[in-house]
């Protein structure tokens, strides 16, 4: 079935971008940019969420007639570091082709706001699944989960966010790795992750990887991690089993006893 889908038309007939977010909030919120209805080939559609830094908006190609996600930066004035993070999230994403990894088609940049084009899925993101789920499809997502993973990890990127609002379950029952925001690119040397990067990659990495900070989110980071460790394969490996454990249990697992939470650490960030 095809989705009935259509754009905030104003009385000029020229599209806008809609007037209400998800979660509730209406309006665009008064420290974030709003971006155009229509521009390049891309007719804004609607909304479909709000993160720490980005808009994602579900958008019609209109030389390609398909539907499309765009995630745009969303402060008025992105910053450099913003702008090195959402360079990065595309170079690592753009390594990737594979079914359990959401599709990234290209990026561009309108009224000085990069955005990135990719697949959207219908579906349900993992935390909107109530659980405790059945053994069998909790199974069945985390080796899908795992799949993707894996390409990511062979292909030198780090996710560092893995939760269950970061991975979705599509119509067709396929679970796809989402949001690579606070990715990161590795070398195949896990200890010296900017050595096989060209000088611009690696200086725009190592400005937006801060020495001492760490990204994700606190309830899925491994327990190195707590202790200022730098984010690994293996750290990525430990958010997918928290992830996987929330899905068997319907709670995700405590932190370590007495922590706040890293040092340094920017969580919830997408």
């Amino acid at each position: 079935m095809r989705e009935s889908l259509r754009p905030v038309v104003s009385q000029a007939g020229t599209p806008l971008a809609p007037r209400r977010v998800m979660g509730g909030q209406s309006g665009p919120h008064p420290g974030h940019w709003q971006p155009p209805g229509l521009f390049d080939e891309f007719q804004l559609l609607r909304p479909l969420g709000r993160g720490g830094m980005g808009l994602v908006y579900l958008a019609r190609d209109t030389q390609l007639d398909r539907v499309v996600a765009i995630k745009f930066i969303g402060a008025r004035a992105p910053d450099p570091r913003a702008r090195q993070r959402f360079q990065i999230e595309a170079r690592a994403v753009a390594r990737l082709s594979h079914p359990n990894v959401v599709a990234v088609f290209r990026t561009g940049e309108v009224d000085d706001h990069p955005f990135l084009v990719s697949e959207y899925v219908r579906g349900r993101s993992l935390n909107l699944l109530r659980g405790p789920l059945p053994p069998a499809q909790v199974l069945k997502l985390g080796i899908g989960l795992a799949r993707g993973l894996s390409v990511a990890h062979r292909q030198g990127v780090l996710h560092r966010d893995i939760k269950p609002a970061n991975a979705i379950l599509s119509e067709d029952v396929e679970v796809k790795l989402l949001d690579f925001g606070l990715a990161k690119l590795l070398s195949e040397d896990e200890d010296d992750p900017l050595a096989a990067l060209p000088t611009g990659a690696a200086k725009a990495a190592s400005a937006v990887s801060l020495p001492g900070v760490v990204v994700g989110t606190p309830r899925y980071m491994a327990p190195e991690l707590w202790s200022g460790e730098p984010a690994t394969r293996r750290s990525d490996i430990y958010s997918l089993g928290a992830v996987l454990y929330e899905l068997l249990t319907g709670a995700a697992p405590e932190p370590p006893a007495g922590e706040a939470g890293p040092p340094g650490s920017e969580s919830d960030i997408t």
